[in-house]
C-alpha cells in the first residue's frame, strides 16, 4: 500500500509463523504441488521469521494423506527452513473452522497463516503478507486471489477492508488472544472468515487486503465459463447468509434473505434454510452481537461494498 512504512528484517525477525491447512478428499498430487509452492515462499521469507511450523489435517472418512506422503514431501519444507511439519488425522470432518481450531489447539504463534489446500502461493506471498501484518493496528491480512480476484472493496491507500477470505488469511496472535479463532459452532464452512474478521474489527483490530501477496485459488470453471459451486458450498453459503445476519443483530434482513433464497430451484438451498430454521426454533443460535451495527455489513446481499 502506498503509505505503508518500510519494514526491516530486524523489525519482524522475532516473529513465529504457523501455516495451517484443512484437507478433505484432496488429491495427493495437488497437495504435493501445494507443499512445493509453500516451501518456495517460506524459503524466501525465512529471514523474516524466528520459527516456522506447517500443519495439515486430513479429515476425510478415508485418509488420502499418510505418513508415506508426509515423508516424501517433508524434505522440501525442511530445506525451506521449516522447524516442524505436522500431518494429523481427524476422526470426523470438522469443517473449515473446526479443522483450523483443532490444528491450532492451545498454541499461540505470532502469526497464523490459514491457507486452503487449493490455494497455491506466489514465491513472495509469505514475505509480503507478513510484512503487511506489521503495520499499525493490523490484526488480519488477506492475500490477493487470482485468477478470480474477490470484488470486495478495500482502501487503495491503506488496504482496510470489511473482511478477509479464509482461503489465504494471516491472523495475528493478538487477535487470537483477544477473540479466539473460528466460531465452528455457528459456521461449518463459509462465513466463518467473515465472522472472525468482524470480531477482530469489533475488538479494535484492522483487517486489510494486501494486493502484493498473490495466491492462485484453483477454482474450476464449468462448460459455460462460470464457476460451478459444489453442493457443500451451495448449502453452507446459504446457511451462513442466515447465520451472519442473526449473529450480527440484523433479524430485520432474515425474511428477505429467506425469500431470495427460496427462489432458487436448488433443493440444497431449501434444505439449508430448513436446517437453520430448525436450529433457531430449538434455541441453539448464537447470542447476537454488534447491536449498534459497527462492523457487520450487508450490502446488496454481500458482506461489504463490492468494487465490481
Amino acid at each position: 500500500m502506498d503509505d505503508s512504512p518500510s519494514v526491516t528484517v530486524e523489525a519482524v525477525a522475532q516473529l513465529s509463523l504457523r501455516v495451517q491447512s484443512v484437507v478433505y478428499n484432496i488429491d495427493r498430487e495437488r497437495m504435493t504441488r501445494w507443499v512445493g509452492a509453500l516451501a518456495d515462499a517460506l524459503a524466501q521469507a525465512r529471514p523474516l521469521l524466528a520459527r516456522v511450523e506447517v500443519a495439515v489435517v486430513d479429515s476425510a472418512a478415508e485418509a488420502v494423506l499418510d505418513q508415506a506422503w508426509r515423508d516424501a514431501v517433508a524434505p522440501r519444507l525442511t530445506a525451506a527452513g521449516v522447524d516442524e511439519f505436522e500431518l494429523v488425522r481427524s476422526e470426523r470432518n470438522l469443517g473449515h473452522g473446526g479443522g483450523q481450531n483443532f490444528l491450532l489447539g492451545d498454541r499461540l504463534p505470532d502469526r497464523l497463516l490459514v491457507l486452503n489446500p487449493d490455494a497455491f502461493v506466489a514465491h513472495d506471498l509469505v514475505a509480503e503478507i507478513v510484512r503487511a501484518s506489521t503495520a499499525d493496528g493490523v490484526g488480519v491480512v488477506e492475500g490477493r486471489q487470482l485468477p478470480f480476484e474477490h470484488p470486495r472493496d478495500y482502501d487503495l491507500r491503506t488496504g482496510d477492508t470489511s473482511w478477509a477470505s479464509g482461503a489465504c488469511m494471516l491472523i495475528s496472535g493478538d487477535v487470537i488472544s483477544a477473540v479466539g479463532l473460528f466460531d465452528d459452532e455457528s459456521f461449518f464452512m463459509h462465513g466463518d472468515d467473515v465472522d472472525l474478521s468482524w470480531r477482530a474489527r469489533q475488538a479494535g483490530f484492522r483487517v486489510i487486503a494486501c494486493p502484493e501477496a498473490l495466491v492462485f485459488h484453483d477454482k474450476r470453471l464449468g462448460r459455460g465459463g462460470h464457476y460451478e459451486a459444489p453442493e457443500a458450498e451451495v448449502y453452507h453459503s446459504a446457511h451462513s447468509a442466515l447465520m451472519l445476519r442473526w449473529k450480527y443483530s440484523r433479524p430485520d434482513l432474515i425474511e428477505d434473505v429467506i425469500g431470495t433464497l427460496m427462489r432458487s430451484p436448488d433443493p440444497v438451498v431449501r434444505r439449508a434454510i430448513a436446517d437453520w430454521e430448525a436450529t433457531r426454533d430449538a434455541g441453539r443460535l448464537p447470542v447476537p452481537i454488534d447491536a449498534d451495527h459497527q462492523v457487520g455489513q450487508f450490502v446488496d446481499g454481500a458482506y461489504a461494498l463490492h468494487r465490481f
